[in-house]
């Protein structure tokens, strides 16, 4: 929103709204104050990242859509990447809360969930709180959504959603793409769906956070689309490995990848880490939960374990663990 110039001083009512530019900017700097508080040991010569570059006007300058390289013969070199695509309406949901209100309703919503996620609370709990509030606590006039189902439509409009996709009960395989259609396992013959009150849903579901367009938004920020070439612009001189890159396996990786992708800085390195998980913090519940992430080696090494950074990717559900052979198949 910042970057396709939309109105964060004020809203359509004419009152000051809150200031969605300057919390950004104040998140950013805590989290990489925090992580150069825990690398003070790490030699970088590279300039000091400047939060505030991310939030300049770049009217007057047209600043090339990926960090510089100097791969400039190179098939992917200075091809400018896509727009990231919003769903929905901005204006829709930038609408204040209520009329002569200082917040908007998407601000409002990310804040209230935050709190929500923080605490603990239900599903029920929330749609509980809701509820309250648009009977109790809203004027007659208000864009608050009256339940949890409703704000998350409203989320979705700024495409934060994610896919679920029916698994197999005993992880078989994915009813995904040519197989989305069946309604039993093709190996286990278990059915896909079951009977919950009055309606049929998935026996289990898989859930995927999609990866590009989170990686376009990378590329979409002036400041973070600096990040991504670090890897590249920062290689160790003196053969003391300070970043994957510096390694030998980063090297051998590049003697077996394409070269078009080698050669140029911008394309994408990622780790994968995956465990199983409690979700209910009850060690003697025999329930695991399955997060996979994606860590980013393009950035400086004390970022890529930071949560601003780390991806969530897929939530492979439990209650069993996964064995080793059901890993490809998720």
């Amino acid at each position: 929103a910042l970057k396709a110039g939309m109105p964060t001083e004020a809203t359509h009512s004419g009152q000051p709204a809150i200031d969605v530019e300057e919390q950004v900017r104040v998140l950013l700097q805590e989290t990489l104050a925090r992580a150069s508080e825990e690398s003070d040991e790490f030699v970088d010569n590279s300039p000091p990242f400047d939060i505030d570059s991310m939030f300049e006007n770049d009217q007057n300058e047209a600043d090339p859509p990926f960090a510089e390289t100097s791969h400039e013969d190179t098939p992917t070199a200075g091809r400018p990447i896509d727009p990231v695509p919003l769903q929905g309406s901005l204006e829709e949901a930038m609408r204040p809360l209520f009329p002569g209100s200082k917040i908007d309703v998407v601000s409002f919503m990310l804040l209230f969930l935050n709190i929500c996620h923080n605490n603990r609370f239900s599903n029920t709990g929330v749609n509980a709180m809701l509820s309250l509030l648009t009977e109790h606590g809203m004027p007659t006039e208000h864009t608050l959504p009256k339940n949890l189902y409703a704000a998350k439509q409203l989320l979705r409009k700024l495409g934060l959603d994610y896919e679920r996709i029916p698994v197999c009960e005993n992880g078989c395989m994915l009813f995904r793409g040519d197989t989305a259609k069946l309604d039993n396992c093709s190996k286990c013959k278990q059915p896909k769906l079951k009977l919950v009150g009055n309606s049929l849903q998935p026996v289990k579901v898989l859930r995927y956070f999609p990866i590009i367009p989170r990686l376009k938004r990378l590329y979409a920020t002036k400041g973070t689309s600096k990040l991504m070439t670090w890897h590249h612009e920062n290689k160790s001189m003196d053969n003391m490995v300070r970043h994957p890159a510096d390694s030998k396996a980063w090297k051998h990786v590049d003697t077996v990848l394409d070269r078009d992708f080698v050669v140029e800085p911008r394309n994408v390195r990622m780790g994968l880490v995956l465990d199983g998980v409690n979700p209910f913090g009850n060690n003697s519940t025999a329930w695991s939960t399955w997060p996979i992430l994606l860590l980013n080696y393009n950035i400086p090494p004390w970022l890529t374990t930071k949560k601003f950074f780390v991806m969530l990717a897929l939530l492979i559900p439990g209650p069993e663990s996964v064995t080793e052979e059901q890993f490809d198949i998720y």
